[in-house]
Order: structure tokens, then C-alpha cells, then sequence
């Protein structure tokens, strides 16, 4: 009866649990993981990937630290942004379909059913062969210069996906930045207006393969 407890919670605690609805995910531990210069040291691009679940709680300190809130009392994210734009939209996309970040509520918002991984990059196999993959897609609703609002967009995606990478070095998991894929066709499964959402990257993220 224990046994079969602790196996039960543990699905509970796995990505592949996330059901139909909107997910409150646990609050993210700010406390853990390695000294930072260790990190750093350790920060590599990993490609091979098994499908082992990430925890719940993973993904919460994952996307806290591509675009958490850090400073609630002035709404401030864990990434700089150019004149406090704050325009990074970040997706989830696996098996169980695609959700929308909302660092406030420290939720995902059910967006669609669709599992995106497959448009993640241009040889599908890499991102299937993982559980997760993040979409970062710019908010160009935020200015007047598309342009220039890229160029800022770019800038606030790379100190997100940076920080993505430094988590999973010091937990011990694997990803790869991708810019090599059909951002038009991913925009199109997501059901974008590209007058006003461009994706920029997708960022694939599992336990690496031994």
C-alpha cells in the first residue's frame, strides 16, 4: 500500500500528469542548486535526451528562471528588459498539448491540445525524444518600431534561455537553444497574429541520455 502511495504521488508530480485545465504549479525553490561560478562552469548544449518526466517542481524553477517574477511589489522578472518592455510570451509544449506561462499566478494557462515539439526544430526526432520544449514568442504589441522591438525581443529571449541553460547545469538535465525551424508554421500552430506575436526560439529541455 506504501509502495503503490509513493508511486501515485510521484505521477502526480510528472509532466506527463498535466490534464485538460489550467496547472498551479508548486511555488519555485529559490534556495537550491549549485553556486553560480559552478554553473557557469558546468553550462553546456546537450542533444541527447531520454523521455524521463520532469517533475512539477522542476518546471516551476525552470520557468521562474527564464521569466519568473522575482520581485513581486514592483512586478519585476528575473531577466532584464529593455525599457522595462517585459514582452516575453513563454510556452510549454509536450505531450499532453501546449500551455501559456503566467509568471503572476505561477500557472500554466491551457492554450491547446496540440503537442508543438515536433515543430521545435527541423529534425523532429530531437525534440520528440525529449518530454518538454519551450516557445519564446515576442509581444510586438509593446511598441510602435517593429524593428527595433525585435532587436529588444531577441536580447530578452537570450538572458531567458541563458538562465534555462544555468538551471539545468546545475540540475543535472540537458536542453538545447533552437533557432533552426519554421518559426512561420510553428506561429501558424500556435494560432498567432504576427501582426502583433513573432516566435523567436524554442528551447528543448529532458535528462540527458547516458
Amino acid at each position: 500500500m506504501k509502495t503503490t502511495c509513493i508511486m501515485i504521488a510521484a505521477a502526480l508530480t510528472c509532466l506527463t500528469s498535466l490534464s485538460a485545465t489550467d496547472i498551479s504549479l508548486p511555488a519555485p525553490d529559490k534556495k537550491g542548486g549549485k553556486p553560480l561560478m559552478q554553473a557557469l562552469t558546468e553550462r553546456r548544449t546537450n542533444r541527447n535526451f531520454t523521455k524521463t518526466p520532469i517533475s512539477r517542481q522542476d518546471l516551476s524553477n525552470i520557468l521562474y528562471a527564464a521569466y519568473g517574477i522575482n520581485r513581486p511589489e514592483a512586478d519585476k522578472h528575473t531577466i532584464p528588459t529593455a525599457i522595462n518592455m517585459k514582452n516575453l510570451v513563454l510556452y510549454v509544449t509536450s505531450a499532453d498539448g501546449t500551455y501559456r506561462y503566467d509568471a503572476k499566478a505561477n500557472k500554466l494557462i491551457r492554450h491547446s491540445r496540440k503537442d508543438l515539439r515536433q515543430f521545435a526544430f527541423m529534425r523532429k526526432s530531437m525534440p520528440l525524444s525529449s518530454p518538454l520544449s519551450l516557445i519564446y514568442v515576442a509581444d510586438l504589441s509593446k511598441g510602435k518600431d517593429r524593428a527595433s522591438i525585435l532587436t529588444y525581443s531577441h536580447a530578452h529571449a537570450g538572458s531567458a534561455y541563458q538562465n534555462v541553460y544555468l538551471y539545468c547545469a546545475s540540475r543535472g538535465l540537458a536542453t538545447v537553444i533552437c533557432g533552426g525551424f519554421r518559426k512561420d508554421v510553428m506561429e501558424k500552430e500556435l494560432g498567432l497574429d504576427t501582426k502583433k506575436f513573432a516566435v523567436l526560439y524554442t528551447q528543448i529541455i529532458g535528462f540527458p541520455k547516458k
